[in-house]
């Protein structure tokens, strides 16, 4: 099973897994700490997450999604760390969305 990790400045790695992952896959990290990227379920499918600096996690889905991909988080304050990424419909087709924090 993959895990994602996160590396602090000291050289200290944390591992994590959104709830009911089996296999977790960390795309990108803001300034800030929050990290962004997927994880596949047990049947399967694959959700979004991001994971905020102090460790805790909340998954996401566009409405639609037969699978969602978070790619890239932005630390600038004015996009108030966006993601940016892609998820699959049910006619099988990537869509792009952009999720506001």
């Amino acid at each position: 099973m993959e895990h994602g990790f996160v590396r602090a400045a000291d050289g200290t790695i944390t591992s994590f897994d959104p709830t009911g992952s089996t296999g977790t896959y960390a795309s990108s990290i803001g300034n800030d700490g929050r990290t962004t990227g997927y994880y596949i379920d047990g049947s399967g499918a694959a959700h979004g997450f991001v994971r905020a600096g102090d460790g805790k996690i909340m998954s996401f889905d566009p409405p639609g999604s037969t699978g969602t991909y978070g790619q890239a988080i932005d630390s600038s304050p004015a996009d108030k760390n966006a993601i940016a990424g892609f998820y699959d419909d049910s006619e099988g087709l990537a869509d792009g969305f952009v999720r506001t924090r």
